[in-house]
């Protein structure tokens, strides 16, 4: 993957429109589809050519960009917590599973048996998110720091909502570790934000 700032950024807004998604879960019990089916479909990714290809397009990542701009920029009536809370969690949790090679490989074969259920229900059909959830559950969710999900107990108690979301934590895993290949790291969120910034606002541009 290609290290430049256009690449770190687009992955970084990959990173922020998960975990938008998780809160928006959480609270709401509700999820936009554009959003979330790109999130569902960068797991399928398995050999893009670039970056912007994991997505499918830059404008495919317009509300993760969007979020990265308003948690980042210094305005705290915009700012939200639970989402940079999810996005350091998820930072943390890929530098544990990408030391962990057996791990690794092992979410590796569960996404590719899984892409025979996609040619029957497709990438959001309830199946699907089932095992996607199953797959975070029995992988990521054995490491510690477990991402703690905060919401409104009504939307987190129905398993529908409970198997999205750990779908979408499981997209941003894949958007931290593709963060870290095109040489993302945790100190740039606060020494480099205004690079992150300008380059956001280009992208959305």
């Amino acid at each position: 993957m290609s290290k430049n700032i256009h690449d770190r950024t687009l992955a970084l807004g990959a990173l922020f429109q998960s975990a938008w998604l998780v809160d928006s879960i959480a609270r709401t019990g509700m999820v936009p589809q554009s959003e979330y089916e790109t999130c569902i479909n960068s797991l399928f990714e398995f050999s893009p050519a670039t970056t912007e290809a994991v997505y499918g397009s830059r404008f495919e990542i317009k509300r993760g960009l969007q979020v990265l701009i308003e948690q980042l920029e210094g305005d705290n009536a915009k700012r939200n917590l639970y989402i940079m809370r999810y996005v350091i969690g998820l930072i943390q949790l890929e530098r544990k599973i990408s030391s962990n090679t057996g791990m690794l490989k092992r979410i590796g074969e569960e996404l590719e048996g899984t892409r025979h259920q996609l040619q029957h229900f497709g990438q959001t059909h309830p199946n699907v998110i089932a095992r996607l959830a199953d797959i975070y559950s029995s992988t990521v969710s054995t490491l510690t720091p477990r991402i703690m999900v905060s919401g409104e107990d009504n939307h987190l108690q129905k398993q529908e909502n409970a198997n999205k979301v750990r779908a979408v934590l499981l997209t941003g895993i894949r958007a931290a570790i593709l963060w870290k290949q095109c040489g993302g790291n945790r100190w740039q969120l606060l020494f480099q934000r205004r690079k992150l910034l300008r380059q956001a606002r280009l992208l959305l541009a």
